[in-house]
């Protein structure tokens, strides 16, 4: 996946390291890791929206799909919305890394 405005609240060295661990390369990591980039980007894009009133829903998504890479978006979320959007985003995105990984460990 390309970059994001918010790659630097998820913590990628953790999903390459259990993957590293597991000993998983190759074309079975670049799987792993697109699925869990898709997960990410779905779980992390409704924490942005749960923290933005309605009325922002649209404009957000707007500009998020206009250029995805854009950092001011953190800004207009920190802005418009209630605050502890980074924390929150940080814990999402570390459930979901864990929630996969266990899947990856072997019992």
């Amino acid at each position: 996946m390309a970059t994001v405005f918010y790659d630097h609240l998820i913590d990628w060295p953790k999903l390459y390291n259990a993957l590293d661990a597991a000993g998983i390369d190759g074309e079975e990591r670049l799987e792993i890791v697109e699925h869990i980039e898709h997960e990410l980007h779905t779980e992390v894009l409704i924490v942005f929206v749960e923290y933005l009133p309605v009325e922002k829903h649209a404009e957000f998504l707007e500009r998020f799909h206009n250029a995805p890479y854009d950092e001011t978006h953190l800004q207009f979320v920190i802005t418009h919305g209630k605050s502890g959007v980074e924390e929150a985003v940080r814990q999402r995105a570390n459930k979901v890394i864990d929630e996969i990984l266990v899947d990856l460990t072997p019992a």
